[in-house]
């Protein structure tokens, strides 16, 4: 899979996101994948035990209509059983509420997730290329991507990345691959 990490001038921590560049529509054993990828790779790089990851869409509600949304379902409950270690996973819910808690409190939305997301997962490479995309062009962010899952560190950027982002994707693969 896929995994960016933005820095941005709204957040004051890293914001680790997947998949803008690998999975087209993942499966639940992607989604799985996924979120045991990124979680480690959060870990490794940042030195915290305990991410925060928001199952992002476009709804907070489970339906059929949204099937991925019953695979976030068994990835909570995944997460319950510890199959990820310790960590907080809420979704489905939007970008704005996984990291801003003045959205989540007007939505009632409650989890330590709303407001403080360090991982988000998104639904579809569609959704993930575009928040890359629109995070470095209007968020004046700096992004580093790299690949997760392969047996040496592979480091993908946008052909229109800064160089700064593609120093910085070498510089996450070597920590990660380091730890």
């Amino acid at each position: 899979t896929h995994i960016a990490i933005a820095e941005t001038p709204q957040l004051p921590h890293l914001l680790f996101f997947s998949d803008a560049a690998v999975i087209p529509y993942p499966t639940y054993e992607q989604f799985d994948a996924i979120v045991g990828y990124i979680t480690d790779t959060f870990r490794s790089i940042t030195g915290k035990a305990v991410p925060r990851v928001a199952l992002t869409h476009c709804t907070e509600k489970v339906s059929e209509k949204f099937p991925l949304t019953l695979s976030y379902e068994q990835i909570k409950a995944d997460a319950a059983n510890k199959k990820y270690g310790e960590v907080e996973i809420a979704g489905p819910m939007d970008v704005k509420t996984a990291c801003d808690a003045e959205s989540g409190a007007l939505k009632g939305i409650s989890s330590p997730v709303v407001g403080n997301a360090d991982i988000l997962v998104m639904p579809d490479i569609e959704a993930g290329n575009t928040f890359y995309k629109t995070l470095t062009l209007f968020g004046g962010a700096t992004i580093a991507g790299m690949l997760a899952g392969t047996t040496v560190p592979v480091v993908v950027t946008s052909r229109a990345d800064s160089a700064d982002s593609k120093f910085y994707s070498l510089a996450a693969a070597c920590l990660k691959a380091l730890r």
